[in-house]
């Protein structure tokens, strides 16, 4: 068994074609490790934008990356094709990992726009190394920290490092496995890729329902009981969409109070998540002009 650990360096560009923006990868790293997690090779290959050779001065200053350092690379359609055959060579079973599952995004994210396919060719299976390692971090926040944080947390000198470059994040991502690798835990969070929809969950982005035909609505979210005597309130205005909520008045018949609904349906890969506000609506005071 072998693991590489992955890193990617990439500039938010608008492509032309599509009108959409892209996470355009600029540089490819990687640490691979054999089943002692002794590091046996690394990977570093930089990549020639072709959506926009301009890098934004964001990426520029966080990564130190210039553009004359990537105008004689490898495009990415090479480039990637280099990091698959390496990766093949070194364990064509191993376990692929990264710091949070957004450079596998962008992976894939790439894959599609370069060569319109929705998965990547030489992955079997994968894991979140930040997801599993955050089991073995005391955060109180229960919040998902940062690569140089978690360094900071397992003491890894990062002296030695050019934080944000691919290859040197490979390296420090591969002591965190090192240093916390329990087998049972680690088993748990590894998934295999090309057997599960893990990719169209990835790829899946929740909306918001505006459309009130829709057959995913369960009409039955637009019958309101009075929260007062429970009794069942009648719709007197049409249901109307703003803020992608819809939105109605109910006036319970016993009570005479009116009633404002606010319901939301939010599209997950695999549900339909109903959030819903029913407030009491103050009746408007009528304006007494006073003579002075």
């Amino acid at each position: 068994m072998h693991y590489i650990v992955f890193d990617l360096e990439w500039n938010s560009v608008k492509s032309p074609k599509d009108g959409k923006y892209i996470n355009e990868i600029i540089e490819i790293g990687a640490c691979a490790m054999d089943a002692r997690f002794k590091k046996t090779q690394l990977f570093h290959q930089p990549v020639k934008p072709v959506i926009s050779k301009k890098l934004n001065k964001y990426v520029r200053e966080l990564t130190h990356i210039t553009e004359d350092e990537l105008k004689n690379a490898e495009d990415f359609k090479t480039a990637i094709n280099t990091f698959a055959d390496w990766c093949r060579r070194i364990d064509k079973d191993c376990v692929f990992l990264s710091w949070s599952n957004t450079d596998l995004h962008v992976l894939l994210e790439n894959y599609i726009t370069f060569f319109q396919l929705r998965d990547i060719p030489f992955m079997q299976k994968y894991c979140d190394l930040q997801k599993y390692s955050m089991q073995f971090i005391n955060n109180d926040s229960n919040q998902q920290i940062s690569l140089s944080s978690a360094a900071d947390y397992f003491e890894i000198d990062t002296d030695q490092f050019s934080l944000h470059r691919a290859c040197d994040d490979s390296m420090i991502c591969a002591q965190i496995l090192k240093l916390t690798y329990q087998k049972k835990q680690f088993g748990a969070h590894v998934i295999k890729v090309k057997e599960t929809d893990y990719y169209e969950r990835l790829l899946f982005k929740p909306y918001y329902i505006t459309d009130l035909n829709d057959p995913a609505i369960d009409q039955k979210e637009f019958i309101v009981s009075c929260p007062a005597c429970k009794t069942t309130m009648n719709k007197i205005s049409s249901i109307k969409m703003h803020d992608k909520a819809f939105h109605a008045i109910f006036k319970c018949k016993t009570c005479n109070k009116k009633y404002g609904l606010t319901v939301r349906f939010k599209k997950t890969f695999d549900s339909i998540v109903v959030t819903r506000a029913v407030k009491g609506i103050t009746p408007k005071q009528k304006k007494i002009n006073v003579k002075q």
